[in-house]
């Protein structure tokens, strides 16, 4: 079982692609809608393919990124690459048809179910300060353009990923914190 520092680790040297020198924010953002979704309870183990984690993304997307010149909120495509990261797993449909690359819902709803990502990443989701720590890092390392991390935590009445006000205290945790 990975422990959350080398899961910090594995987020921060996720492979991304790069256009004029930019990291790609689509994994990031994934996994930020994936976390919420999670700490919601709208999703286990189990990312399904469907119209509201699409959405969810795209809320992301809104949140951190806007409007980019490079970069378009694609949902299909983070979620198919991430399947080269160790903690995240395409679960094929009984339909697979192999693609090199999977850029539209259909195509991916067509040859997967979802994915499955790791026991101990989805325990650590669940738990208020170790989800704080993992989007801090996916924030710092691949949405240096948004808002600071701690000025988007601090403008929602209940801190963003919390279930309650006092988990804020994980804020005071993370702000001592060197990523």
């Amino acid at each position: 079982m990975a422990m959350l520092m080398e899961y910090m680790q594995m987020f921060r040297r996720l492979n991304v692609n790069r256009r004029q020198g930019e990291a790609a924010p689509h994994k990031a953002v994934m996994m930020l809608a994936v976390m919420e979704e999670v700490c919601r309870g709208n999703i286990g183990r189990v990312v399904p393919i469907c119209d509201s984690m699409e959405q969810a993304f795209i809320r992301e997307w809104k949140r951190y990124v806007g409007h980019h010149p490079l970069f378009n909120p694609i949902f299909a495509t983070p979620f198919f690459h991430l399947d080269y990261e160790p903690f995240w797993h395409l679960i094929k449909s009984p339909e697979y048809e192999e693609h090199k690359e999977y850029s539209s819902m259909g195509a991916l709803r067509r040859s997967f179910l979802g994915a499955s990502i790791d026991l101990a990443l989805y325990e650590y989701m669940l738990d208020p300060n170790s989800a704080l720590m993992l989007k801090r890092v996916l924030i710092e390392k691949y949405l240096p353009s948004s808002r600071t991390f701690l000025s988007i935590a601090a403008e929602d009445e209940i801190p963003y990923g919390f279930r309650s006000s006092s988990d804020a205290s994980a804020l005071d945790l993370l702000s001592t914190l060197a990523v």
